[in-house]
C-alpha cells in the first residue's frame, strides 16, 4: 500500500507543498469547508490484479488547503505481479481554484493465458473548492 499526503499552505499567491505524513509542525491549514473525498475507484482485471484510488481534500474559501491520496492495490494470481507506481502527483491548476490528483501504477503480466505485457491502470481526478470533482481514468496495456 502507497499513502501520500500533501498539505499545501497558499499565502500571497504562492503554493507552499510539503510531501509526507502529517506532523504536529506541519498541522494542515484549518478547513472551512469538508473534508471530502472521492472515491474509492477501484479498478481491476478480475482474478488478476486490483488498484484502488482514493483522494480527500478540504477547502478554505475558494482554495483548497490540504490534499491527501491513497493508493492500494493487490495481485490474485501469480500471472500478474506489481512494479510500483509510476506517477503520482498534487498539482494546482494554474490561474483556477482547482487541483488535480493523479497516479499511474503498472503491473506487469503474463503466462497462464494471460497476454504478456505491462498494465497501467491510472486515474485523474479534478477537485474543487465546493468539494465537486471530476474523474478520469482508465487501464492502459501496452
Amino acid at each position: 500500500m502507497t499513502m501520500r499526503r500533501v498539505v499545501a499552505v497558499l499565502a500571497a499567491g504562492a503554493a507552499l507543498s510539503l510531501p509526507g505524513t502529517r506532523t504536529a509542525e506541519a498541522a494542515p491549514p484549518e478547513c472551512t469547508a469538508g473534508p471530502w473525498t472521492a472515491g474509492p475507484l477501484h479498478l481491476e482485471d478480475p482474478g488478476l490484479w486490483s488498484y484502488t484510488y482514493t483522494v480527500t481534500w478540504c477547502a478554505r474559501g475558494t482554495e483548497v488547503v490540504w490534499v491527501e491520496t491513497k493508493l492500494e492495490h493487490q495481485e490474485f494470481s501469480a500471472t500478474c505481479a506489481w512494479q510500483g507506481v509510476l506517477k503520482d502527483s498534487v498539482e494546482k491548476v494554474s490561474g483556477r481554484q482547482l487541483w488535480t490528483a493523479f497516479s499511474m501504477g503498472e503491473f506487469s503480466c503474463g503466462g497462464d493465458g494471460v497476454e504478456t505485457g505491462a498494465v497501467n491502470p491510472w486515474a485523474l481526478i479534478n477537485l474543487h473548492p465546493d468539494g465537486n470533482h471530476d474523474l478520469d481514468y482508465g487501464i492502459k496495456r501496452q
